[in-house]
């Protein structure tokens, strides 16, 4: 991911050390995927249907992933300006621009995330269709595909060596319809929608016999492509069961462009025999997404629409917390979280707890336990401890554990082993309940959650 890590340190040196400096990239990355969809469908005659195309990601649960600080947005953008480039060089256009071009998007889409190897096996499979059919091979854009795919040689036997480790985890065990579902979310409603209005209009417009209907090109290697990227999550379904046996439901994220593209294509056709109706498709999406963000804006900001039925939650300061005991996060997600936002009073009481034996015993892998070599590379002020030692020493302390998540298990071994817990509350995070326990031989004192 060493692309990520570069593009989130120039977002940071423009934006600062915010949120939005370090989401920089995604939101960039997101961006650069929507427009070149537009531009790879825009070809086929319809810069209506390239509009459409570009606007289904932004219904998707791919959308997502476009503020997440993750390498997921970057590799969907250069993945999709690689796709315009390929697409230019494949039909002989500024040929000495598009095949450097290529090899460059390519690169960045495995320096991205380690996952790119999807999306960037979907160009090879549709370069080997164009070389079927052309029946002999284009070379400067083999060449093209081939510098990058060196990064292959390391990027392969580092995802196999993690295979040696235990991953038998729900969280790790997805399956291809659950990807599809992430990936598509609600978008497949608003695309059905568009299909039906735009295939109605299209079917109910006759062109006057003396007036044909102008061809719509559509190479079959262009088509190979998008069929590639939609596949992305059978593919990473192939390479979980053969390499890395991890599969989650977002390594299946480059089939957003490939739903995208080839919903383009089809509306490309409906364009040429009827604009106005693409036209409404196209007024369709952009309204859906902004009535979509419209209530999410609202929920953000305690507006009107939210149901008042349901009780506010109880929100949790770690500041009221007693000030001379330690704080256990047992949640390596939050514990990062936490690390980073809360001041140096608190952080600095912060522990997250590593016990390689329980860990496996527990979540079925030892996915938290490489967490404390971060400290080597990254300014974190929580502190990290064994977990056996940790108990013995410490009479009192708190812990914080989303108990129901897969990976946190410190909590579940602390009811286990007997330690005397007393239980303080619940609170809604990000990533669901969380409880506030206190812990160890010397507790007392009323709740802090309120």
């Amino acid at each position: 991911d060493e692309a990520l890590y570069a593009a989130t340190r120039a977002g940071q040196s423009l934006a600062g050390q915010t949120e939005f400096g370090t989401r920089l990239p995604a939101l960039l990355g997101f961006a650069a995927m929507i427009v070149g969809i537009f531009f790879y469908v825009s070809r086929y005659g319809s810069r209506l249907a390239g509009l459409a195309a570009m606007a289904l990601p932004l219904l998707s649960g791919a959308f997502h992933y476009s503020t997440e600080a993750r390498g997921y947005g970057m590799m969907l953008g250069f993945a999709s300006i690689g796709a315009v480039f390929w697409q230019m060089a494949a039909r002989g256009e500024h040929r000495f621009l598009a095949v450097p071009a290529t090899a460059l998007a390519l690169s960045g889409i495995l320096s991205s995330h380690a996952y790119g190897v999807l999306a960037f096996g979907a160009f090879a499979l549709a370069e080997l269709v164009r070389t079927v059919s052309r029946r002999r091979p284009d070379w400067p854009v083999w060449l093209a595909l081939t510098l990058p795919s060196l990064m292959l040689l390391v990027i392969v036997p580092l995802k196999a060596s993690i295979a040696a480790e235990p991953f038998d985890n729900p969280i790790y065990r997805s399956t291809i319809w659950n990807s599809f579902q992430m990936v598509v979310g609600d978008s497949w409603l608003a695309l059905l929608a568009g299909l039906l209005l735009a295939g109605g209009g299209a079917a109910s417009q006759r062109l006057p016999p003396d007036e044909p209907q102008a061809p719509v090109t559509m190479p079959l290697h262009e088509i190979a492509l998008a069929v590639a990227f939609l596949a992305a999550p059978v593919f990473a379904a192939v390479l979980a069961a053969v390499v890395t046996r991890i599969f989650m439901d977002r390594y299946g994220l480059p089939a957003i462009i490939g739903l995208s593209v080839l919903s383009g294509m089809v509306l490309a056709r409906c364009a040429a025999r009827c604009r106005a109706a693409v036209a409404m498709v196209v007024l369709l999406f952009i309204g859906l997404f902004g009535w979509r963000s419209y209530r999410e804006a609202l929920g953000t900001t305690g507006g009107s629409s939210i149901s008042q039925d349901r009780a506010p939650a109880p929100s949790l300061r770690l500041a009221d917390l007693p000030a001379d005991v330690p704080i256990v996060v047992a949640n390596g997600l939050l514990f990062l979280e936490f690390d980073l936002y809360e001041p140096e009073s608190v952080a600095r009481r912060l522990y997250f707890l590593n016990d390689r034996k329980a860990g496996r015993y527990y979540t079925g892998t030892n996915g938290w336990e490489a967490m404390r070599g971060l400290a080597k590379w990254f300014p974190l002020r929580a502190q990290f401890a064994s977990y056996g030692d940790f108990v013995k020493t410490q009479s009192r302390f708190f812990v914080l554990s989303q108990y129901g998540f897969p990976m946190d298990w410190a909590l579940r071994k602390m009811v286990d082993d007997g330690i005397h817990l007393r239980f303080h509350g619940e609170v809604f995070m990000q990533h669901g309940p969380v409880v506030l326990v206190e812990a160890g031989s010397d507790i007392g004192g009323p709740g802090f959650v309120r």
